[in-house]
């Protein structure tokens, strides 16, 4: 190692511990006593000082744990100017992709609890999400071009931050005995509702955006059908004037709110109320069919996945983006399928389906800590 880098090492193991133990707790004390009025150095609870420690000792561990693992395995360092040489999978590696990170989470959230803070809390939370958004968009791409395949596939199997996974006996689909003939139609009141604010959702909640776009680049042919089209966001995203577009829903306000959206943006466009149960078109007919964050609404699952095949022409492809349990069954993707299906929805096994259909498929993982889904399928 160069003079250069050794200097650039010992700062790094000097910095970054005075950033942790001494600035962010100073900087969480000067906010609380300034905006809060809270001038509370420490807790005086003893089981919260007692929690608070062991909290922080634990935090430190990971901390130091892994940092000798980069040190002695990786024959690297945390600095990515002198990042490790050697793909590391030992240890707390084996169960998160970031244990250094998460290690200080833990070792922030002592502190918050010792020195009384709810500013340092908030510190807490800021530096998480940037650490989860340096992970995925700078630090694991970079990763992938260091390390290749290997690292592609431990991304796969491992989480990025949470180690707790989910035993395959919780992974439990809806009870469909239980779901009566009335369901469509109370889902169908509940959009009746929902219909004028739909976009304003995806306004306020960008990423569904982002989840249903995936599906664009993947259309193919000319004649597109999109199933349970909303309020008809994605549907003017990827119309083209030489696309043939067909598009049903069930309810009559997205069908009333779509249509006009469609004239306005001057989109030719075919649209019908109907059933994903029984779509009103001849066998063979649509090149691409498109449904997104919707399956987990119908009833029946094999009725739905039957006819979306049905009008599909032979070799035709099927889009479908929704909610299923994540592969790598992460708690937190596991907990917002499971909040997804308390809302009402029915959980499916939509690998399964597609298999039974007889699909060649692709499963991939789009957000929502792997709970959101895009799966690309193709009609044998």
């Amino acid at each position: 190692m160069t003079i250069k880098n050794r200097i650039i090492e010992v700062m790094t193991y000097i910095i970054v511990p005075t950033v942790f133990l001494i600035i962010s707790p100073l900087l969480g004390k000067y906010i609380d006593a300034k905006l809060l009025n809270n001038t509370k150095i420490i807790t005086s609870n003893i089981y919260v000082l007692s929690a608070s420690i062991l909290i922080i000792i634990c935090g430190l561990s990971l901390i130091f744990y892994t940092i000798f693992l980069f040190k002695t395995i990786g024959k690297g360092t945390p600095n990515p100017k002198i990042p490790p040489k050697e793909f590391v999978v030992k240890g707390p590696y084996k169960l998160i992709r970031n244990p250094m990170a998460l290690g200080g989470t833990i070792l922030l959230i002592g502190e918050s609890l010792l020195y009384y803070s709810i500013s340092l809390f908030a510190i807490t939370v800021l530096y998480t999400i940037i650490l989860y958004f340096n992970a995925k968009f700078i630090e694991e791409p970079e990763l992938i071009k260091r390390f290749g395949k290997p690292y592609e596939d431990y991304l796969k199997q491992v989480p990025r931050f949470f180690p707790f996974k989910i035993s395959p006996a919780k992974i439990k689909y809806t009870d469909t005995s239980n779901i009566n003939s009335e369901y469509t139609e109370k889902m169908n009141k509940e959009y009746n509702w929902m219909a004028k604010g739909y976009d304003a959702f995806m306004t306020v909640f960008p990423l569904w955006k982002r989840w249903i776009k995936k599906v664009i680049p993947h259309i193919e042919g000319k004649k597109i059908l999109e199933v349970s089209f909303g309020s008809g966001y994605l549907m003017t995203q990827y119309a083209r004037d030489d696309f043939d577009i067909y598009g049903i829903d069930y309810n009559e306000k997205m069908l009333e709110i779509t249509s006009k959206k469609m004239l306005s943006k001057k989109i030719d466009s075919k649209l019908y109320k109907a059933n994903v149960e029984e779509l009103p078109f001849p066998d063979n007919t649509f090149d691409t069919v498109i449904n997104t964050m919707a399956f987990t609404g119908y009833p029946n699952g094999e009725k739905a996945m039957s006819e979306l095949k049905r009008v599909l022409k032979n070799d035709g492809k099927l889009l479908l983006v929704d909610f299923d349990y994540p592969k790598n069954r992460n708690v937190i993707g596991y907990l917002i399928v499971r909040l997804w299906e308390k809302f009402g929805d029915i959980i499916k096994d939509i690998n399964s389906l597609l298999v039974k259909y007889d699909f060649d498929y692709q499963d991939h993982n789009v957000g929502g800590f792997g709970s959101v889904h895009l799966f690309i399928a193709r009609k044998k």
